[in-house]
């Protein structure tokens, strides 16, 4: 079947050009067999891809990166085109908003046009490498072109250029996050020791080793004494450990907390 040519903006149309060649490549795709019969939103047939309309107020390179903000038709507003074509709106990754929840673009997609965005699966993209050590990435705050590096994220590093700084890589989008338990740095923000009558309620501030922020106003979920005062890590900062629960959140363990028995009576 002859699809004909692409269409160009300013063609007279039911519909927008941009649209249109992403319902051709969709087609292109069904009638060379790559079609999964998902139908809805799944951009070519391929369940592992969305349509994303660029909001971000700029082009996206080819394999840049949008946070997905929202449903462009929600079901409750327009039932019928929810069900015959969900999209995403696509917006600059902001951290937390969009930690683990965005999608690399697979076309340059320039502002307010539709696009395909891959969600699941593997992937080239660039990466802000924080340390070459690092096996994860997710969003980097502000930054549409590139993920950020750490040890954690929603994106498992499968290769990467040597070296720090931006580099490409291949990711795969979707992977479990890590549950095993890593070494951080803590950081004393709030609470109190205690004292013989109440419990220590310091909370902390948790970073990689990369720098990365992994939460803030934190407990440690290591059980405290019912009572007696407790000691931080000297001047406020130092190494704890954590882990990731099975939602991906971020637990801090341990924050190297110690009785203080500095006042301890001799007998």
């Amino acid at each position: 079947m002859n699809l004909g040519k692409p269409v160009t903006p300013g063609q007279k149309l039911a519909m927008p050009a941009d649209l249109m060649n992403v319902l051709r490549r969709m087609a292109q795709d069904y009638l060379a067999g790559d079609a999964t019969g998902a139908g809805g939103g799944v951009a070519g047939g391929h369940p592992e891809q969305a349509l994303v309309r660029n909001d971000s107020g700029d082009t996206v390179p080819r394999f840049g990166v949008l946070g997905l903000d929202d449903i462009l038709y929600a079901p409750d507003e327009d039932p019928t085109k929810f069900q015959a074509g969900w999209a995403f709106k696509g917006v600059t990754p902001v951290d937390p908003d969009h930690v683990g929840k965005f999608a690399i673009m697979l076309d340059a997609v320039p502002d307010g046009v539709i696009g395909r965005g891959l969600l699941v699966g593997n992937v080239a993209v660039q990466v802000n490498i924080n340390d070459e050590d690092d096996e994860w990435a997710d969003v980097l705050d502000g930054d549409a072109t590139q993920l950020d590096s750490g040890s954690s994220g929603a994106a498992h590093i499968l290769y990467k250029q040597s070296g720090t700084g931006t580099k490409w890589a291949v990711v795969r989008i979707g992977s479990p996050v890590p549950s095993a338990m890593f070494p951080v740095t803590v950081e004393k923000t709030g609470g109190s020791a205690g004292d013989d009558s109440s419990q220590c309620s310091f909370v902390y501030t948790a970073k990689d080793l990369s720098g990365n922020e992994l939460g803030t106003g934190l407990s440690p979920a290591k059980p405290r004494p019912a009572l007696g005062a407790m000691v931080a890590q000297t001047g406020s900062s130092g190494y704890g450990e954590g882990f990731h629960d099975a939602d991906g959140d971020f637990v801090l363990w341990d924050a190297g907390e110690a009785p203080d028995v500095t006042n301890c009576e001799s007998e």
